[in-house]
């Protein structure tokens, strides 16, 4: 068989549709296993495209998020990830990783469960219940916290802003990382969950696929059995334990 090799090449979209096929886009794009709730939620381009647009218009137009302003993402990998990235670019909003005990105030805090009941810095904050099939929370947030799925919903599927302010550059980074993970053009791959997301995580779970036209499976609370069973069943090509 011949040796595969890396594919590497310029990258560079705000949105994964655009950069694949009708028939790509049919196609998975992130695969979510949650071993202790059974939960598997599968995104394919267009569904990502979907809830990226609304989670744009969400950001612009129900959270006043504009260009330049800095939104952190307090979650452990999660297939919501994916879909705060994009529409953060889409909107020119300035993502980055939140460091635990960070004390820098930021104009919008994407939080997870673990944080409703502490808050970190910041001006506004939308929170991520990680239920299964999208539920909101079962109880009161906060009253300074919004449900993301409860609100999200509201949002249009097509975002009509110009974008412009979006990145627009070959991402090294996420090449970078497909290469050293030995990744090919259009390859699926495990991501193996931490409890929070990292620098590198991030790039994992919407970079590297888009920057190798592949896919990504990310399998949190699992066993080592269960995720070399997933591996198999899933036909990834690598599993990284970011």
């Amino acid at each position: 068989m011949p040796r595969r090799t890396p594919y590497l090449r310029q990258w560079h979209s705000r949105s994964v549709v655009n950069l694949r096929t009708t028939r790509e886009a049919a196609q998975p794009f992130v695969t979510y296993y949650d071993g202790a709730t059974g939960e598997r939620t599968e995104l394919s381009a267009t569904s990502l495209r979907n809830w990226q647009s609304k989670t744009a218009n969400y950001l612009r137009d129900g959270l006043a998020i504009d260009e330049g302003e800095t939104v952190s993402l307090h979650l452990p990998p999660h297939w919501v990830v994916p879909i705060w990235v994009a529409a953060t670019q889409l909107v020119g909003a300035q993502l980055r990783v939140a460091e635990v005990g960070e004390e820098q105030t930021v104009d919008l805090a994407v939080i997870g469960p673990d944080d409703v009941t502490n808050l970190p810095p910041a001006n506004a904050y939308v929170a991520c219940s990680l239920l299964p099939i999208a539920q909101p929370f079962a109880d009161r947030l906060p009253v300074e916290c919004e449900d993301y799925f409860d609100e999200v919903r509201q949002y249009g599927d097509f975002f009509s802003g110009s974008g412009a302010t979006a990145p627009n550059n070959p991402r090294a980074d996420a090449l970078k990382v497909a290469n050293n993970w030995g990744l090919a053009q259009g390859d699926r791959f495990v991501v193996v969950a931490g409890s929070r997301l990292t620098s590198e995580s991030l790039l994992a779970l919407y970079e590297v696929p888009l920057a190798i036209d592949g896919s990504v499976v990310i399998i949190a609370n699992s066993s080592a059995e269960q995720i070399a069973d997933i591996t198999t069943q899933e036909r990834a090509k690598a599993t990284v334990d970011v």
